[in-house]
């Protein structure tokens, strides 16, 4: 298992709705848990990031994906009603 379904089995467990199960809420996870695919969970740190620079520069240096992300992935309807980001 990849840290990312690690990470969306990690939002399930914690009881969050299915829509922020997602692909997107798993990298931010682990973002601001500075966790990468190599890395242990009791490694984990608390890590302070902003979303538009820290988040994104995270997942684009970490994340085996396709495509870099941009702040377009903020204006999804469920990203928005994530609680991570509700403060935004």
């Amino acid at each position: 298992m990849g840290k990312i379904s690690e990470a969306q089995e990690i939002l399930k467990n914690l009881g969050l709705p299915i829509p922020q199960q997602n692909e997107m809420s798993a990298l931010t996870l682990l973002a601001l848990c500075n966790i990468r695919e190599d890395d242990y969970w009791k490694d984990a740190t608390r890590d302070s990031k902003r979303i538009t620079k820290d988040i994104m520069s995270f997942v684009n240096e970490n994340a085996d994906q396709n495509r870099l992300l941009s702040s377009r992935w903020l204006n999804s309807k469920s990203d928005r009603k994530h609680p991570l980001l509700k403060n935004l």
